[in-house]
């Protein structure tokens, strides 16, 4: 999506206040960097109290004492909190700069929840006002289809207009777009350089980057030319834009030039790029051109770039750990670069060998999505190496990847062959599995009497198994396989909802206000639960989703599961909301959904429910040796 490319920042490629501040020991510049200098403009070598594009009209607003600096590290990526009421009062008296700023606001999502048609609105009020910014903007909308059908006409009609209003980033965009042959243009190397000259004249920093680019040959209509190139990435660089430094940096080791290489690779690192963190950590290995190596910067480095997700920097990260003996974390990078589609990776692990003990981490990593690394094909894959090699543990996640069709096709056979297993093992987690089976009838023939078989095993493994209690209540509230039994139904339901078992939960949110009848049995209890979700009643539609997913009362139904679980979720029923995060985690019943996912934990988290709670604990967990995000 181009909307404001890099829209999590606010569009650092429009700021000009970000000033490239030179350390002391730049003082003493070497021959080339003088020759390449020597013909840039004076006035583009400090970049002193210059007037932001983005938002300018909020800038007005700002906190007393905040100026341009800080404003700059809120563009990098801090919230600035600002109040927008002065801002709304403005738009809503017509003043075009305060609408422009409020629908990017809007758009963008920062500092109000995002509410695109909100923002189009504003965009296009400030826009019929001839404000160039918002003509741009809205521009980019039709060009994008955000919160409209793409217009590719209309949006290049907006941003015509907006280079005729004089809106630097809007040339500078437009010159892109013909080089790249984008939204329905031609190349046109002429015009595009053009409109950058244009737009990198007006200190534009991506315009001065594309420029520079366009004079190191890659383009065979454009003499080759290092002074042109040099001095426009230089510009381009001290305004803080990424890209620029990163290739500074490259052409600086191209010609060995290792102190100014490493100045802008480390400007570039300080903005988290990951690249310029892979590249810094391949010279700590090689000693910048010195011959002295420092291990362990580079192993810092090439982390740093390794989780921002270079496949190159992940492979040479497993290297280094394979022949360090870090077996699990060298499995961990070389996989990360598979999944980025390294061919020298897969290979890799092809030839390798693993531990019993690395493929079930690994499978549970890749299971469960730990350190950023998810894949079900391949968790399934580590799983069943570690299944061949005799380790209990793995049959769990394999049976719930059959059972629930996470990452494939449902397989209740083989998740009960599985679970079968797992009992023999007395893994008490397969246990309440399979007597959740063996009550519903999934997969296996329906038998009360299996069920609390399965209850007594899973006590005797001595391990407090919530589910197997909300079993035994049902059966024991019904007469199922024993005599009825409702005050022990009560008691146990009522254990297991102290823990924050989800289907107790349910149970015991709906019939404290909606008692079933003392005659009802399971079919009658079902229909009036049904009635009760239909109606609205949260409890009830928490109940109906969790009854769907476990074909109990019902036909076992994932998609109706997640209906049902929704409208719970919809009404803020903190359980609904978890088990939603659940089904949008790991894709039951429904596509993944991460955004979602998290949306819901989120949700649940903030009303204190243990389980979301816990869960995002999990989350955080590492089996690396070592971490290095930031």
């Amino acid at each position: 999506m181009v909307f404001f490319e890099g829209m999590g920042v606010l569009l650092p490629c429009e700021f000009f206040g970000i000033c490239y501040t030179e350390k002391k020991n730049r003082k003493t510049h070497d021959r080339d960097r003088k020759m390449e200098i020597l013909s840039m403009k004076n006035s583009s070598c400090v970049w002193t109290g210059i007037r932001t594009v983005v938002l300018a009209a909020a800038f007005t607003f700002l906190p007393g004492g905040m100026g341009t600096c800080g404003w700059a590290e809120n563009v990098r990526g801090k919230e600035p909190n600002l109040d927008l009421s002065p801002l709304i009062q403005k738009a809503e008296a017509g003043d075009a700069e305060s609408q422009a700023a409020l629908g990017i606001f809007y758009v963008a999502g920062r500092e109000v929840p995002r509410n695109v048609p909100e923002g189009i609105r504003w965009l296009e009020k400030a826009a019929n006002q001839n404000d160039a910014r918002a003509v741009y903007y809205w521009g980019l909308c039709f060009l994008d289809g955000i919160g409209m059908k793409p217009d590719w006409i209309k949006g290049r009609n907006q941003l015509a207009k907006a280079m005729d209003l004089g809106y630097v980033p809007a040339k500078m965009f437009m010159g892109k777009c013909l080089l790249e042959e984008r939204y329905g243009l031609r190349k046109d190397l002429s015009k595009a350089k053009g409109l950058l000259e244009e737009a990198a004249n007006d200190e534009n920093p991506e315009a001065q980057y594309l420029l520079g680019m366009l004079y190191s040959g890659k383009e065979k209509e454009i003499a080759p030319s290092r002074r042109r190139m040099m001095k426009w990435l230089t510009l381009s660089a001290s305004h803080g834009f990424v890209p620029a430094q990163i290739q500074l940096g490259k052409e600086y080791l191209r010609s060995k030039n290792y102190f100014w290489a490493r100045e802008w690779l480390e400007e570039a690192d300080k903005a988290n790029s990951a690249e310029a963190a892979f590249l810094i950590g391949i010279q700590e290995l090689e000693g910048w051109g010195s011959g002295t190596p420092d291990a362990a910067e580079a192993e810092k480095m090439l982390q740093k770039a390794a989780f921002g997700g270079i496949p190159d920097a992940q492979l040479f990260l497993g290297a280094m750990k394979k022949e360090m003996g870090v077996e699990f974390d060298a499995a961990f990078w070389i996989q990360s670069a598979a999944l980025k589609g390294s061919k020298e990776a897969k290979d890799e692990l092809k030839k390798m060998k693993f531990s019993p003990d690395t493929c079930l981490k690994m499978g549970t990593v890749l299971f469960l999505g730990l350190d950023g690394l998810k894949d079900f094909r391949e968790a399934e894959i580590w799983l069943k190496k570690a299944e061949e090699q005799n380790v209990a543990a793995a049959a769990c996640p394999l049976a719930k990847m059959s059972l629930y069709g996470i990452g494939g096709e449902v397989n209740i056979s083989r998740a009960i062959k599985l679970m079968e297993k797992g009992v023999e093992k007395e893994d008490w987690e397969l246990i309440s599995e399979l007597a959740w089976c063996s009550y519903a009838g999934l997969g296996v023939p329906r038998n009360f009497a299996k069920v609390l078989e399965l209850v007594r095993k899973s006590e005797s493994t001595g391990n407090q198994n919530l589910q197997i209690r909300t079993l035994f209540a049902l059966c024991a509230f019904f007469g199922q396989g024993m005599e009825m039994d409702r005050d022990l139904a009560l008691k146990n339901f009522r254990q297991a909802c102290v823990k924050n078992e989800p289907f107790a939960e349910a149970w015991i949110g709906f019939t404290t206000t909606h008692p079933l009848p003392n005659d009802a049995d399971q079919t009658s209890a079902w229909q009036i639960i049904q009635k009760a979700a239909e109606q609205g009643n949260a409890w009830a539609q928490c109940l109906m989703g969790i009854s769907f997913e476990k074909g109990i009362g019902v036909p076992r139904d994932l998609a109706e599961s997640n209906r049902w679980l929704h409208l719970a979720a919809s009404q803020g029923c903190p359980t609904a909301e978890f088990l939603m995060f659940i089904h949008a985690d790991f894709g039951i019943g429904m596509d993944l959904n991460p955004s979602q996912a998290m949306e819901r934990l989120n949700a649940a988290k903030a009303k204190g429910y243990s389980p979301a709670i816990e869960w995002d604990e999990i989350k955080k967990r590492s089996f690396l040796e070592s971490t290095v995000k930031d």
